[in-house]
């Protein structure tokens, strides 16, 4: 056990003990994940039946005080959008105009809202979530947007009030994420559809670099759920969804940050380059994107 652990005692009836080891996965209810590698002091478990990585023992680290929240304060960046990432927010509006029919668009987990400021200029009338009361702010009095602060299960947000619900970043840091995708399947019309955007588990990076991949990182409020293709399909069973296809994208055997200075930098990236272009249709690509449809 920990010293964090004996300092805080043990966890509230539902969560795992310190050290313990899960009979079945969180997400699918199958038995007998395996081990995949250990990391800031837990070990990563994989599923076999659904593919979801995912770390059971989280108490207490996970839970940190709200104050600690304050940390993630440092994501919540203020500045507007470089021209990147406004082609690619334009290309993921593009494809929600599909959905469209009332122009109604939810954000989870929606910082100072940034995305939803642009999803407002192309006509979208926009409401958002955020945990951080001071990003939440930011958003309702320097952009002029619907955003409440808290949990999305506490906003008395009315039953297919929305045509898409979009959460970037998100699904990743939920303990529950079938007890949220209910919530949001609630507030989606029905044949309305959830875009969340995420890592890849199971992607050719995550297996080949194992617990060297950044993004399998565990912190206080930290990364704890790692989906895949199969994870999205399962996760739409068991939150009573339709699965409207995941796509993935992307491969960096070395990050940015570990070539910065290299002289073989430039050919990494090529190769890289090369790589991305077989991962992302073969569903292994480390970015993916699940779309979850609320049946009609």
């Amino acid at each position: 056990m920990s010293r964090a652990a004996e300092a805080v005692g043990e966890p509230p009836p539902g969560l795992p003990a310190p050290g313990s080891a899960p009979d079945a996965c969180p997400l699918c209810g199958a038995a007998s994940p395996r081990a995949l590698f250990e990391k800031s002091g837990k070990v990563f478990w994989l599923c076999a039946a659904c593919e979801l990585v995912f770390v059971h023992d989280l108490w207490p680290e996970f839970f940190q005080g709200e104050e600690d929240l304050r940390y993630l304060e440092n994501y919540g960046d203020l500045r507007e959008p470089k021209p990147r990432q406004q082609r690619e927010w334009a290309r993921v509006l593009d494809e929600l105009e599909t959905f469209r029919e009332r122009g109604t668009l939810l954000e989870v987990g929606c910082g100072v809202g940034l995305f939803l400021q642009t999803a407002a200029a192309r006509g979208w009338t926009c409401t958002g979530v955020e945990m951080l009361d001071s990003l939440a702010r930011h958003a309702r009095d320097e952009r002029g947007l619907d955003v409440r602060t808290g949990e999305l299960s506490a906003q008395g947000l009315p039953d297919g009030a929305f045509d898409v619900v979009y959460a970037n970043e998100v699904i990743e840091h939920v303990v529950d994420p079938v007890e949220l995708l209910t919530e949001v399947r609630r507030v989606l019309r029905p044949g309305g559809v959830v875009v969340l955007r995420t890592g890849n588990g199971r992607s050719w990076t995550a297996r080949l670099r194992g617990a060297g991949w950044r993004y399998f990182h565990f912190a206080g409020h930290g990364h704890i759920r790692y989906f895949s293709p199969a994870a999205a399909r399962a996760l739409a069973r068991a939150a009573g969804f339709e699965e409207g296809g995941s796509t993935t994208r992307g491969f960096a055997l070395r990050e940015t940050s570990e070539l910065r200075g290299r002289w073989y930098r430039p050919f990494v990236a090529l190769a890289q380059g090369i790589v991305s272009q077989l991962a992302g249709p073969a569903g292994a690509g480390q970015r993916l994107t699940m779309r979850l449809v609320r049946p009609r």
